[in-house]
């Protein structure tokens, strides 16, 4: 019998009488039975049941040392920060005075101050797609000062996007003890997240800036119980009306779903369209710019893009063994042609024997690339160089269908996880077997406009305006937010 620890809701392991800190949460099960077979989470639930063995509760890691709320406090009022901010004040007094007895003095004293006048914090651990192209945009406007919390904003500054499209912004490293203190200093009027929201409260407004339409019911379980119960804290409730917060969804079924299913009221939601729509349809780069960042040829092949990215299990598990299956498409893929890009999940969230099957497969295959979603973190790059792409329904193919180019489905055959039916709602073909997937390669790279009217129609029914200007749109709405 395991102990009840694992594989509890951390919402439940808060309520009991132990006060000491002793009890370690490896998994998450919600309502599921993980340790079933059949279940879509049980190679997951084995590896980390292999891994309890290795936690010893009595000698815990010792981590970083979190500062108390006093020593935070100290530290805010005697920082330099701080001291600029009571300067600032003084000055702003003063300026008052001068405008009411000297107004000549104002004017020409206003010229020499060059503030921004709306302070945004981006509040994403994983730094991508809608939220990293309204960043960017919101970088480039002379209204905004920019401010952007991450994890491991070193390596973002490596990626290859952010070479060659740079946010102009300054980033700060959501691990870092001082973080929440350089954001409270920098006095942000709203805070954007993508789902993720920070532990305090940094800004009176909230805007939430979803990462991806999409097919999945992410209701399941009740996650939204604990969103509203964030949110609340953050800035008031979501279930009412409240001029403190916005939600952004896609389209009008997008809405329907966040007011009826994930409960929010429709006097918080706007109908805004994507974000990244804007950077992939004005984005102006070519194969040649980017070819220094693939391992493979892209410029004498056709490229397809298999994003794996929303779920973590194995991807053709339905169809028998993954690994084998990889393999044959790898030598499928190299005997008519083409390169691929395989897009996965976060790397940490496989299995050690996993990755090292996969490894170990793809050293025999140079017109393959692996990435993972903790890695290599944009997925904008790849969208722009792919031909084709194949996913087994991950959001990622809303964004691809703004290219109107070819796109796969492959159906999981799980009937219960879906808020739009995946068989009649897609912008692209659907496949069922693992034959129907290579006939489907193999015709989409010699067909490009095969989905081309079907991408369309799916964005016209459930994206609001595709056209290139979808970040002006979400710009008025969070301005009309923040002078509320």
């Amino acid at each position: 019998k395991l102990p009840k620890p694992y594989n509890s809701f951390s919402f439940e392991l808060s309520k009991s009488p132990d006060k000491k800190g002793s009890k370690v949460i490896i998994h998450f099960c919600h309502d599921v039975k993980p340790w079933i077979k059949k279940s879509d989470y049980y190679s997951v639930w084995k590896h980390n049941l292999k891994r309890a063995d290795l936690i010893r509760i009595n000698k815990p890691k010792i981590g970083k040392p979190v500062m108390t709320d006093f020593q935070m406090n100290i530290e805010y009022s005697l920082s330099k920060e701080r001291i600029k901010i009571i300067i600032d004040r003084f000055l702003g007094f003063i300026g008052t005075i001068l405008n009411k007895y000297f107004p000549k003095i104002y004017l020409i004293s206003k010229k020499y101050k060059n503030k921004k006048p709306y302070r945004v914090c981006f509040w994403t651990p994983t730094f991508q797609s809608d939220i990293l192209s309204f960043c960017r945009y919101l970088g480039n406007h002379p209204d905004y000062d920019v401010v952007v919390v991450l994890e491991n904003p070193a390596g973002f500054k490596k990626e290859p996007v952010q070479l060659l499209l740079p946010v102009k912004a300054k980033f700060l490293d959501k691990d870092h003890r001082s973080t929440i203190i350089k954001v409270k200093l920098f006095r942000p009027h709203v805070t954007i997240v993508d789902g993720h929201l920070p532990p305090v409260r940094l800004a009176r407004k909230l805007f939430v800036l979803w990462h991806g339409f999409g097919w999945r019911f992410d209701n399941f379980g009740g996650e939204f119980f604990y969103a509203h119960n964030a949110i609340t804290k953050a800035c008031g409730s979501g279930k009412k009306p409240n001029p403190n917060f916005i939600w952004q969804c896609f389209g009008p079924e997008d809405l329907k779903y966040r007011r009826d299913v994930s409960g929010f009221a429709e006097e918080n939601l706007r109908m805004l369209g994507s974000a990244q729509s804007d950077d992939i349809l004005n984005t102006k780069l070519d194969k040649e710019q980017v070819r220094a960042f693939y391992s493979i040829d892209i410029m004498n092949k056709p490229t397809v893009l298999l994003a794996f990215t929303w779920y973590h299990g194995k991807v053709f598990a339905q169809w028998g063994d993954d690994t084998k299956l990889f393999k044959e498409l790898f030598a499928f893929a190299e005997d008519i042609g083409i390169n691929l890009i395989v897009r996965m999940h976060d790397k940490f969230r496989y299995s050690d024997d996993y990755l090292e099957h996969l490894e170990r497969l793809i050293e025999n295959y140079d017109h393959v690339m692996f990435k993972f979603k903790n890695q290599d973190r944009d997925n904008l790059l790849d969208i722009l160089v792919s031909d084709v792409m194949v996913s087994n329904f991950s959001s990622i193919l809303n964004q691809f269908y703004f290219t109107e180019k070819p796109s796969i489905h492959i159906y999981p055959g799980v009937k219960h996880i879906w808020k739009l039916d995946p068989e009649r709602n897609n912008g692209g073909l659907l496949v069922y077997s693992f034959e129907e997937l290579k006939k489907a390669i193999k015709m989409a790279t010699e067909n490009p406009d095969c989905c081309k009217e079907k991408s369309r129609a799916f964005n016209k029914e459930n994206i609001t305006n595709v056209n290139g200007r979808t970040c002006e749109r979400i710009e008025r709405e969070l301005r009309a937010l923040i002078n509320r």
